[in-house]
């Protein structure tokens, strides 16, 4: 992490294999320096999305179109929209690290639309 204006500090995602994910981390930043609130729980929120879905994604290669994709960052740009679905899915059947109960509802709608919107900011 490094630190930006206003004590406010910013992650830097990497994969297991060591490599900076660009996208996730950029979008994190543009967020955060736009965010309404400025607040460091919106940053860190999506951040916990963005790891949550990063984790799916190194964990669940089978569920991208080709699996032979290697890069984090390749499955990111790959991902579809039956690969969100079977996040969503998954979700459903996992435990909150903090509390050890099954994920809220909200949990999973605010995990998937954050993760929507950051698909959109990639497209634009």
């Amino acid at each position: 992490m490094f630190d930006l204006p206003n004590n406010r500090r910013y992650p830097i995602f990497i994969s297991a294999l060591g490599e900076i994910i660009w996208s996730a981390t950029i979008w994190i930043h543009t967020t955060g320096v736009k965010s309404a609130s400025g607040s460091k729980k919106t940053i860190q929120t999506y951040t916990e999305h963005m790891v949550s879905w990063l984790t799916f994604l190194e964990k669940y290669p089978s569920d991208i179109t080709d699996s032979s994709i290697a890069s984090l960052e390749d499955r990111i740009e790959h991902a579809t929209e039956e690969t969100l679905l079977a996040y969503r899915n998954i979700m459903r059947d996992e435990n909150s690290e903090r509390t050890g109960k099954p994920l809220e509802t909200a949990t999973i709608n605010d995990r998937t639309s954050a993760i929507q919107r950051f698909y959109i900011w990639a497209d634009c």
